[in-house]
């Protein structure tokens, strides 16, 4: 699972439930739309109401679409990496190198992305902070720290996630 932050899908409503739908285009129609569709809470009671709102979220696509193809790309260059020569030579259950697919639920990948105290995710989901500026660098296989507080705020973000 990956993490990517979509926004908010209902404004300032309260929706009771959500699905997100995509509708392709069909005999020779090219025609793609992405919808959501949400039920509303009446207005703050916590019955819901019987009406539902869709919303059209066609020209999010293609953002949806480099994101899945993104994920795709990093996934296949993650699943090749070994932790050390050790573990290549000499692959154990104990290693990335075994027959576990090293990506099976991982939610984000930080590797060599770093500057201005921001360490990108490699697929484009929750970046990680680093507070104190003079403790980390740019190294040659990552980032180097030295004291304490970097932050990767996964969860942070809310439900509203892709």
């Amino acid at each position: 699972m990956h993490i990517v932050d979509i926004g908010p899908v209902s404004d300032d409503e309260d929706a009771a439930a959500s699905s997100l739908l995509y509708r392709s285009g069909k005999d020779g129609d090219d025609k793609k739309e992405l919808i959501v569709l949400y039920e509303k809470n009446k207005g703050g009671e916590k019955e819901t109401s019987s009406g539902m709102v869709s919303v059209l979220l066609t020209a999010q696509l293609e953002r949806v679409k480099e994101v899945l193809k993104t994920w795709n790309e990093v996934d296949k260059r993650v699943s090749k990496l070994c932790p050390s020569e050790n573990a290549r030579e000499d692959p154990s259950s104990a290693t990335a190198c075994s027959d576990v697919e090293i990506t099976d639920g991982l939610v984000g990948f930080l590797s060599g992305k770093f500057s201005d105290g921001t360490w990108r995710d490699e697929y484009l989901g929750v970046n990680a902070t680093v507070t104190n500026k003079e403790g980390a660098a740019k190294a040659d296989n990552g980032v180097k720290f030295r004291g304490a507080w970097a932050e990767w705020p996964v969860g942070a973000q809310g439900e509203n996630q892709l």
